[in-house]
């Protein structure tokens, strides 16, 4: 521990990012960062915080702390240059939202003439997940035409599985939408809660229509061995 100690602020931080801490080493390690002392508690200040990124250090409530951002983090590099940001409520807590969005390279930013071999890392790692899902997409909307279009499909069972196959239409469209938002648009606070609520909404309708299915084939397995004892 008194070698972690001798270590700078950035250094310890990228660290605590690598290893696997647990939240009371993290604490002890986030104040051997800080060499001014503590703030009065008769005045109220907000406490030692890891927000999973960075250590903050206690602040005077009603203030704003700044710190440098970190050079790298899970593989990607950011603008040292730049500051972020978090609140320091006047009661004595920290705000749920720490901005680093000041960190972000303008590599990051997409421009109206990139190509994919340019796109930075997550941006590469995202439009493969929207090909996976516009591919599963098409197959979903391709199965549920056949069900309806074919009258002879028609049943209880098959009714069942176009809405589950329904309900993943809609979450991998929102997913899709959603995705392509974050990355070009500049949405308000409001669309993008909008936008998640959906998402997370029609991922449970997907839940709610596998126990459906579930409960749909125990019913079928619980009649089958009924009608078997009764022969017996």
């Amino acid at each position: 521990m008194e070698a972690i100690s001798e270590l700078d602020e950035k250094s310890l931080e990228q660290w605590i990012n690598k290893n696997n801490n647990t939240q009371e080493e993290i604490k002890w390690l986030c104040q051997a960062l800080e060499k001014k002392p503590m703030l009065d508690e008769r005045l109220g200040y907000c406490s030692w915080l890891w927000d999973e990124v960075m250590c903050w250090p206690p602040a005077p409530p009603g203030t704003t702390s700044v710190k440098a951002c970190l050079e790298e983090l899970k593989g990607v590099h950011y603008d040292t240059s730049n500051n972020a940001t978090k609140l320091c409520f006047p009661n004595g807590t920290w705000a749920n939202y720490t901005n680093y969005l000041s960190c972000l390279n303008n590599s990051m930013v997409p421009t109206s003439n990139y190509t994919v071999d340019s796109l930075p890392g997550t941006e590469v790692t995202t439009m493969i997940y929207i090909f996976g899902y516009v591919a599963s997409l098409v197959a979903l909307v391709v199965a549920v035409w056949i069900f309806v279009y074919f009258k002879d499909l028609r049943c209880l069972r098959n009714t069942i599985h176009i809405n589950l196959m329904c309900t993943y239409i809609l979450a991998d469209s929102m997913w899709i939408i959603n995705a392509g938002v974050q990355m070009y648009l500049d949405a308000g606070n409001m669309s993008c809660n909008l936008l998640v609520f959906f998402l997370h909404y029609f991922h449970l309708t997907n839940f709610f229509w596998m126990f459906v299915e579930g409960l749909y084939l125990y019913m079928l397995v619980v009649e089958t061995f009924t009608r078997e004892n009764i022969k017996l």
